[in-house]
């Protein structure tokens, strides 16, 4: 036994053996390591009721600090084991591997606070990942420094001064983190986009949801489940519309027109009247328009200065079936229980043209999903169309080849 460790002495196999058990140390350290800790950090973390540290195990940051250890374990041997220029390389090798370590970590644990702000209901409408990102360039920026000043054995100011001439290359290179992080605060300030919003971009055929802010993009799902990336700056430097407004009213625009016949204008006779009192909601409102209309003509009787004018007059007012069609539709719109009553409620006629007279309906729905704001228009406007021959009215239409065959079929 003293024969071998008299050998094993030897400064030869000593420079040899000495590396190996550091080595062999630093391995078994990392092991254990595994074994020990990260397990019982497992444990701890199942046993948990709450989600947000499943993260943690997730992003597997219990196997980034298990590799702490054989740093930390060649740093310490390096003087009883090592001698000299040897001990010096591999002091400052260990201690770079730490800071080099310590960055990823911090970087992971960055990681699992934007995955954290992601389901925590107050933070999710918050640009989180951008400012996340913009300190992670700062962190490989401060740990570059770091890790080759103690690797090169030399002073951070020395990089730092490298850098300050490097800055015009600098800035060219992270041109589009810089300009993100500068539409970010002011995105973030001004409160112009959130996660969730519905956003337009025309200029970037954007047209969707916002599922993702990040410091350099901006991801948006289309409504064709189609995914736009566009940069942040571009939604600063040029314009957009966001639905946020919309969804926050309490209500959703409805504003079509339905083109009239020209042709089919006409005074209401007193057959055309009899037939739309029956209409339960015209009912009371047509005895009141009567009872104003016969008060209005007998006042203007009287003041008429003799028999002649009163003979060239002729009916000075009387009504006509698109403005009792007009009453109609106010009148349907407003004991529609899907129309928000407290909003912009207009019935209202457009200039004429050559396509008819447009009857231009403009309210405001309670229902502001897609699919129940489509429903809602569709039965109104259903309603409408088939009600309108009612009052004598006709809907401009093109003629189609069916109107052409029926002209060649009359001759």
């Amino acid at each position: 036994m003293k024969k071998i460790l008299v050998k094993l002495a030897q400064p030869e196999i000593l420079t040899f053996l000495l590396p190996v058990v550091g080595l062999a140390l630093s391995l078994l350290s990392y092991f254990l390591g595994k074994l020990v800790f990260a397990r019982f950090l497992r444990k701890l973390i199942k046993k948990t009721k709450n989600e947000l540290d499943d993260l943690i195990l997730e992003a597997k940051l219990d196997h980034l600090l298990c590799l702490f250890l054989p740093g930390i374990v060649l740093y310490f041997c390096a003087c009883p084991f090592y001698e000299g220029y040897l001990e010096a390389i591999l002091k400052r090798a260990s201690f770079a591997y730490i800071v080099l370590l310590s960055s990823l970590v911090i970087n992971k644990i960055l990681t699992i606070l934007v995955l954290c702000s992601q389901k925590i209901e107050s933070f999710k409408d918050k640009p989180i990942k951008s400012y996340i990102q913009t300190v992670k360039i700062f962190l490989f920026l401060f740990t570059g420094i770091i890790f080759f000043s103690v690797l090169l054995h030399k002073s951070p100011n020395s990089f730092l001064g490298g850098i300050g001439a490097l800055t015009a290359i600098l800035v060219l290179i992270f041109r589009d983190p810089i300009l993100g992080f500068v539409a970010s605060v002011q995105i973030a300030t001004n409160n112009l986009i959130r996660l969730g919003d519905w956003i337009e971009v025309p200029k970037y055929s954007a047209d969707g949801e916002v599922i993702d802010i990040s410091l350099s993009t901006v991801k948006v799902q289309n409504w064709d489940k189609t995914i736009v990336n566009l940069p942040t700056y571009g939604l600063v430097s040029d314009s957009f519309k966001n639905w946020r407004g919309m969804s926050e009213s309490g209500g959703r625009r409805i504003k079509r027109a339905i083109k009239l016949d020209l042709t089919s204008i006409k005074f209401c006779d007193q057959a055309l009247l009899k037939k739309l009192e029956k209409i339960e909601l015209l009912k009371d409102l047509l005895r009141k328009k009567n009872q104003e209309i016969k008060e209005y003509n007998q006042k203007k009787q009287k003041k008429q200065e003799n028999q002649e004018n009163q003979e060239n007059q002729k009916s000075p007012r009387q009504l006509t079936n698109i403005g009792v069609f007009r009453l109609y539709l106010e009148e349907y719109l407003k004991n529609n229980q899907e129309i928000n009553q407290t909003m912009t409620f207009i019935i209202r006629q457009l200039a004429p043209s050559r396509e008819g007279l447009p009857l231009e309906i403009y309210v405001f729905s309670k229902k502001q999903d897609w699919a129940d704001y489509e429903r809602v228009q569709a039965d109104i406007f259903d309603h409408f169309l088939a009600i309108i021959p009612d009052f004598e009215l006709k809907v401009f239409q093109d003629p189609s080849s069916y109107d052409l065959k029926s002209l060649i079929s009359i001759k």
